[in-house]
């Protein structure tokens, strides 16, 4: 008799932010508010969820890409936060949510 074999397949995660944001863009505002959800709820800023990206979201966005600098800044030759959730920003952002997700 054969024997049914399951394989458990690894859990994709799609990307939690779609969007680049920056300050002063023409940012999606559920974009922004998923940005800053992510920042207060899994990385304990102190960040009220407006769907704004004002210069709080900046500062703090900042303070995350300096804390990821390996991941998020040194790509591009870089050692200060721009507050631009770019490429390497948005990348990180979506590993550690899907991490979390798992």
């Amino acid at each position: 008799i054969p024997r049914k074999i399951e394989v458990e397949q690894e859990k994709t995660c799609e990307p939690y932010l779609g969007s680049y944001l920056k300050l002063g863009g023409n940012n999606p505002v559920a974009e922004v508010r998923k940005l800053q959800s992510f920042l207060r709820d899994y990385e304990g800023y102190d960040l009220e969820n407006t769907g704004i990206f004002g210069s709080k979201t900046h500062q703090v966005v900042i303070k995350f890409q300096e804390k990821y600098a390996d991941d998020i800044l040194a790509p591009w030759g870089m050692t200060k936060g721009t507050g631009w959730v770019y490429k390497t920003t948005k990348k990180k952002i979506n590993e550690l949510y899907c991490e979390e997700k798992r």
